[in-house]
């Protein structure tokens, strides 16, 4: 899809954006009783590290993602758009975003988890080439080769 954002490294200044963010990508999953993990902890160091990028529209942060690109294997630790943006493609971007960046810091596969309640994220991330490597009651662990 045309005319979203390009991903940008987030600022120091971002953080409190992003925790409303975070809080508001996962807002339905909570409403829906799944019990996930504090996503918004040690933002700061992950900021200060380089591995969180957002986009930004008009109204402010729109998307986020955390990757750690360290070779051999790159890590998407956390992707998620505003409500606001579902449908749009932005999360389409995001992950394409972070597989190219992780072929550019010479990562061969790339490695993420998800709940396994979260059908819409799993389906997706097999469109996108992604396969299951494990399942446990809580996580789903994907992989792709790159």
């Amino acid at each position: 899809m045309t005319g979203l954002p390009t991903p940008t490294r987030a600022a120091p200044d971002d953080e409190a954006a992003l925790i409303f963010l975070i809080e508001a990508a996962y807002r339905r999953y909570a409403q829906q009783g799944l019990v996930l993990p504090d996503m918004t902890s040690g933002l700061d160091a992950e900021i200060a590290a380089g591995r969180i990028w957002v986009t930004r529209g008009q109204g402010g942060l729109t998307g986020f993602l955390n990757l750690s690109a360290a070779t051999p294997s790159a890590h998407l630790i956390n992707v998620g758009v505003d409500p606001a943006m579902r449908g749009t493609g932005l999360g389409g971007t995001l992950i394409r975003f972070a597989i190219e960046t992780a072929r550019r810091a010479g990562c061969n596969r790339l490695c993420l988890a998800t709940h396994p309640a979260m059908s819409g994220n799993l389906a997706m991330y097999r469109h996108l080439g992604w396969q299951v490597s494990s399942t446990s009651q809580s996580k789903v662990t994907l992989e792709l080769l790159l």
